[in-house]
């Protein structure tokens, strides 16, 4: 059984994002790019949570009335900000999981650049992720949104799978999917949201979490091993 498709996220351009009041001059969205890639780029280290605005218009250039003529609140701000991340997320997911990008290469091929670039996708921004899953308890805007991320990697990657089903043992694409989308993304939230004391004695590199998590997947799925992990495309 499928899940069901991703429902429709805002879409790219800040423009079109009804967190942010509308730009009447093209200093105002300019102003307004700024901010955004400020709080992103602070979000890289921090919780969302812990970075007052008076940083964020340091760091965009920017006075604080200025960032209150664009947003009503640092909520709003919060809102705006996820809405383009995942937007940039799916609209990623959908290039990279183009089958044309990976005619001649194996399954373990593709399955290690993939895993790669879930790693390495989580490990930026984690202030926004760590935030953004937190409110997602309470608030179904953000958990409507990180669905629809993890929906266009599963789509993704069950297209790859139903395609190259004769490569591996595993005897359901479906259900092999749901469980490596559950298996890696649940990980990932442990590697990068906190690790018990065990986890912080003996930590994993990225590299291996990446390395490891391939082999998990290919031991899963019953393909061999026979080849080298690690392969980007």
């Amino acid at each position: 059984m499928s899940e069901p498709r991703q429902k429709d996220v805002a879409p790219e351009g800040a423009e079109n994002v009804a967190w942010i009041r509308p730009a009447q001059q093209k200093r105002s969205q300019r102003v307004l790019d700024s901010v955004l890639d400020a709080a992103l780029r602070l979000a890289n280290d921090r919780a969302f949570d812990e970075i007052p605005v008076v940083e964020i218009c340091e760091t965009a250039g920017c006075s604080v009335p200025a960032f209150y003529r664009r947003f009503a609140d640092k909520e709003a701000l919060l809102h705006a900000l996820h809405t383009r991340h995942i937007s940039e997320a799916i609209s990623t997911s959908e290039k990279v999981f183009d089958p044309d990008r990976w005619v001649g290469a194996s399954l373990a091929e593709i399955l290690a650049a993939l895993i790669d670039l879930v790693v390495r996708a989580n490990s930026r921004s984690s202030g926004l992720r760590i935030t953004a899953a937190r409110r997602a308890v309470d608030d179904e805007r953000f958990a409507e949104r990180i669905r629809a991320s993890r929906l266009a990697v599963y789509e993704g990657l069950r297209g790859l799978l139903v395609a190259r089903h004769a490569e591996f043992s595993h005897d359901d694409p479906d259900l092999a999917t749901r469980f490596l989308v559950r298996m890696t993304f649940g990980v990932l939230t442990r590697h990068f949201e906190g690790a018990t004391v065990a986890e912080q004695v003996h930590p994993l590199t990225h590299d291996e979490l990446i390395e490891e998590l391939t082999r998990a997947a290919l031991a899963y799925l019953g393909v061999g091993l026979g080849v080298g992990l690690g392969v980007g495309r």
